[in-house]
Parts: structure tokens; C-alpha cells; sequence
């Protein structure tokens, strides 16, 4: 439980670009329709509007984070979308080369010596080839997904 209340808090953190602490509804209607554009095979299918409609309870036109988390609660947000949301800095919707290196080195601080994911530049610029399987040259949802299953199994 104490994972999913992370992940929420790391999503939310990613849809506030402007870090007031509240989402208005440009925040996170662009927020949730990148996450949609970016990533368009993912599970990711309802209306935008009519979400924070429903989740703005109190009527104010802003959702705070325990409106957020309230409506989410019951929902399991895997580990790997609040770990991209976390990388994401430019709040893209994906992980580019640069937000790949500094995000090696975050979850190598979290893992014993014999876990490390292998660190060099030459090393991480390879397995991002790897995994941009599009050549893109972005991490997209399902491509992040796959590196998170295979290097950082937790």
C-alpha cells in the first residue's frame, strides 16, 4: 500500500507543472493527454475532462493531492509509471538519453553492488539502444516498462 501512496504522490508530482500543489484542469488534462499521445498502446482509454470532473469533489476547479488520492486509492499504479514519471523532468511523457543516464545512476544508488545496472556511458547508451526499439530516441511507456522488468525487478 505504502508503494502505490508513492506512486500516486509521483504521478500527481508529474502532472503539476507549476508545483502549487494543486492540479487546475489545463495541468492535468495536458498531463494526462501527453501520457495518452506518448504512449498509445497503453491502458490509458477515458476522457480527460470528464476525469477531473469527477474527481474534483469539492467543486473548486483545482484537484488537491488528497482529492488525487482519493480517487486513486483503489488503484494499483505499477511501479514503473511512477519511476518514469519521477525521471521524466522535462515532463514529456518520456525518457530521453539524458534523463536515462541520471535515472542509471538514482536506481543503482537503491541497489546492492551485485544488482547495479552497469554504469558507464558506453553501457547505459547502450541498453537505451536497446530498448528504443522505435529509434525514437525516447523511452516510451512500454519500452521504459521493458527496461524496468529486466535491470530494476523490484
Amino acid at each position: 500500500i505504502m508503494q502505490n501512496h508513492e506512486a500516486i504522490f509521483k504521478v500527481f508530482k508529474f502532472l503539476d507543472e507549476d508545483g502549487s500543489g494543486e492540479l487546475d484542469r489545463d495541468e492535468f488534462c495536458n498531463g494526462i493527454n501527453k501520457l495518452k499521445e506518448r504512449n498509445p498502446d497503453s491502458a490509458i482509454s477515458f476522457d480527460a475532462e470528464a476525469l477531473f470532473d469527477s474527481i474534483d469533489n469539492d467543486g473548486s476547479g483545482t484537484i488537491e493531492l488528497s482529492e488525487f488520492q482519493h480517487a486513486f486509492q483503489a488503484v494499483d499504479v505499477p511501479y514503473y509509471v511512477a519511476v518514469m514519471m519521477t525521471l521524466d523532468m522535462d515532463k514529456s511523457g518520456t525518457i530521453d538519453r539524458q534523463e536515462f543516464h541520471e535515472g542509471v545512476k538514482l536506481l543503482n544508488a537503491r541497489l546492492s553492488e551485485s544488482e547495479k545496472i552497469p554504469d558507464s556511458v558506453s553501457e547505459i547508451n547502450m541498453i537505451f539502444d536497446e530498448l528504443d526499439e522505435d529509434g525514437s530516441g525516447d523511452l516510451d511507456m512500454a519500452e521504459f516498462e521493458k527496461f524496468m522488468r529486466d535491470y530494476y525487478p523490484h
